[in-house]
C-alpha cells in the first residue's frame, strides 16, 4: 500500500493517508506484543514525504466482535476528516481491505460525497467473509458502497463477483515492485544449487514442502541448499521438520529482514520456490523475478497465469512435495533453461509490474471517477 501511494504521489497526487489503529482500555500492551506495538505508533509520521495519521478505534483481541469493527473505525475516521478537512479537502477515498478499512470509507464517502474506491487484498475473500453472516454482511457492504472494488489478481476477481454478487465493479490492477529499489541483479553472485524462498512462515504457504522437495533430491544434488527468508508461527515445526528429514544443515533461516536485505538474499539464489495455497497476489515473486530467477508457485494461485503465459517458473498442483521436487530437478538439471526464464521474468517484471505502471492506470480510475456526474459532490470539492 505504502509502494502504490509513494508511486502516485510521483505521478502528482495529493495523498494523506489514514491508518486508524486499535486501541483497547484493557493494559493488553502488558501481555500482548502486537497491542504493545499499538500503543507505541505515533500519532503522527510521514514515510516518503506522505503524511500518515494514526487515530484509535475501539478494537477487542482475538478478533472479537469483528464485525462491526468497520463501524468503529469509521467513528475515528470521521473524527479525523473533521479536524482535517480545512487543510486537506479530499477529492476521494481509497480505502485498503474491506473489513475494517472499507467500513471507514464508506462513511467518508457519505458524509463527503466523494467517490470511494476499495482495494481487496484477499484476506476479505478467502478468511473474513467465512467468520460468520454479519462478518459476510460486512464485507459485502463496504463493497457495495464502493464506487469501484479492485483486486489484485484475475483469480480474486472472478472470487469477488461469486462471493459478492453480479452488482459490484470489480477491477483487476494488480501489485508492482519498484525496480529502483531493488539490488542490480547483474552485481548478484549465483549460487548454482541455492533454492530460495521468501515468506511469512505460516501454514498456508506451504514452505515445508520445500523442506520436503530438499530431503527427497538430498542424495542426487550433493551441494543442494535451501534458504528461507522470514519469520511466523511455523518457524520452530519447520526447524523440526529438517532435522527429521536429515537436511538441517541444507536449510538456511535467516527470520524477518528488510525488504531490501531480503530481496538481496533471494537474489544470489538460482531458483525462487513458494508453492503457497490461497495466494491473491504474491509480491514476493515478481521480487524474484525481478532478480532474474525463475519461479515456481502452486497452479491456480495468484500469479500462476502470468507465470505460465510468460514461461517465467513452473507450476506444481496440490500439496506433492514429490511433484516439487520434480519441478525443481528440471530446473536444476537445465541451467540454460532457468536462466531464459529468469531474463524473461526479469523483461516481464520491468515492463508490466512497476508501481509506476500501476499507479498510472489507478490514477486513470480516479479520473474517471471524478468526471463522472454522479460524482458531483454539492461543491465539496476542491
Amino acid at each position: 500500500m505504502h509502494r502504490q501511494a509513494v508511486a502516485l504521489r510521483r505521478l502528482g497526487c495529493e495523498i494523506t493517508v489514514l491508518s486508524p489503529v486499535p486501541w483497547n482500555p484493557l493494559p493488553l500492551g502488558r501481555i500482548s506484543a502486537n497491542w504493545a506495538r499499538y500503543a507505541g505508533m505515533p500519532r503522527r509520521d510521514s514515510m516518503d514525504g506522505i503524511e500518515i495519521h494514526r487515530p484509535r478505534y475501539l478494537e477487542y483481541p482475538h478478533l472479537i466482535a469483528f464485525a462491526s469493527s468497520g463501524r468503529r473505525m469509521a467513528r475515528a475516521a470521521k473524527a479525523y476528516a473533521a479536524r482535517e478537512w480545512p487543510s486537506f479537502p479530499f477529492d476521494l477515498v481509497h480505502a485498503h481491505i474491506a473489513l475494517p478499512g472499507g467500513g471507514a470509507g464508506a462513511a467518508l464517502k457519505a458524509r463527503y460525497n466523494c467517490p470511494l474506491i476499495l482495494t481487496i487484498h484477499g484476506f476479505d475473500l478467502v478468511q473474513t467473509i467465512h467468520r460468520g453472516r454479519g462478518c459476510r454482511a460486512a464485507v459485502i457492504r463496504a463493497a457495495e458502497a464502493a464506487d469501484r472494488v479492485i483486486t489484485v489478481s484475475e483469480k480474486q476477481r472472478a472470487l469477488a463477483r461469486a462471493e459478492l454478487g453480479p452488482r459490484i465493479d470489480v477491477v483487476t490492477i494488480d501489485n508492482g515492485v519498484d525496480p529502483r529499489a531493488l539490488p542490480d541483479p547483474d552485481t548478484i553472485r549465483r549460487h548454482p544449487s541455492l533454492v530460495v524462498c521468501l515468506a511469512t512462515l505460516i501454514a498456508r504457504k506451504n514452505v515445508h514442502l520445500n523442506i520436503e522437495a530438499l530431503a527427497l533430491l538430498a542424495d542426487e544434488f550433493p551441494d543442494l541448499r535451501l534458504r528461507v527468508v522470514g519469520d511466523g508461527p511455523e518457524r520452530a515445526s519447520l526447524h523440526r521438520l529438517a532435522a527429521e528429514r536429515g537436511v538441517a544443515s541444507r536449510v538456511e533461516f535467516l527470520g524477518a529482514l528488510s525488504n531490501a536485505e531480503a530481496v538481496r538474499r533471494v537474489a544470489d539464489g538460482s531458483l525462487f520456490s513458494l508453492p503457497s495455497a490461497r495466494e491473491a497476489f504474491g509480491v514476493a515473486y515478481l521480487e524474484a523475478m525481478a532478480m532474474g530467477l525463475p519461479v515456481i508457485g502452486r497452479r491456480g494461485e495468484g500469479l500462476s497465469d502470468t507465470i505460465a503465459d510468460h514461461d517465467v517458473g513452473l507450476l506444481v498442483g496440490g500439496d506433492s512435495a514429490t511433484e516439487l521436487a520434480e519441478a525443481w530437478r528440471g530446473l536444476l538439471r537445465d541451467p540454460d533453461r532457468c536462466h531464459s526464464m529468469g531474463t524473461r521474468g526479469r523483461a516481464l517484471v520491468r515492463a508490466q509490474f512497476t508501481w509506476q505502471a500501476k499507479a498510472e492506470r489507478i490514477l486513470r480510475l480516479y479520473r474517471d471517477l471524478l468526471a463522472e456526474p454522479a460524482m458531483e459532490r454539492d461543491g465539496a470539492a476542491r
